[in-house]
């Protein structure tokens, strides 16, 4: 058994602990924010202008853990949107990484839509890029 095999089974055999989602996030938040910073660091001397585009999975033999891949496509082949995908530019000459957008899972992209009026506005910027998304206009 490989040691993520051991370390999940014995997490699974002990009662489940209750994490409050909002912990869990920001503990990925802060995995997701290290991870591009160590991108953006290898690719200081390689390239002037490319995107990072992350894409989120669910693993395959644990579906409980969530991992992220980052892969770096030159600027001038911008990555077109998925779903369970975020899109970052950085331009090394300014020294400035730029948000371009996310794009949830189908379900929750399709939730979003269609709770659309009772959304918090701070999620309102989410469901615009989702409409574009589901138009073909998102850039």
């Amino acid at each position: 058994m490989t040691e993520v095999g051991k370390a999940a089974y014995e997490l699974l055999s002990k009662p489940p602990e209750k994490i409050p989602v909002i912990d869990m996030q920001r503990e990925m938040g802060k995995r997701l924010a290290k991870d591009l910073e160590d991108t953006v660091e290898r690719h200081k001397g390689i390239t002037e202008l490319y995107y990072i585009k992350i894409i989120f999975r669910k693993h395959r033999t644990l579906p409980e853990n969530h991992i992220h891949y980052q892969v770096v496509a030159p600027y001038f082949a911008k990555p077109l949107p998925d779903y369970d995908t975020s899109l970052f530019s950085m331009d090394n000459k300014k020294g400035d990484l730029q948000y371009h957008w996310s794009i949830p899972d189908e379900d929750s992209c399709r939730y979003i839509l269609s709770n659309e009026a009772f959304l918090p506005s701070d999620e309102r910027p989410l469901c615009e890029m989702i409409k574009k998304f589901s138009a073909g206009i998102l850039v």
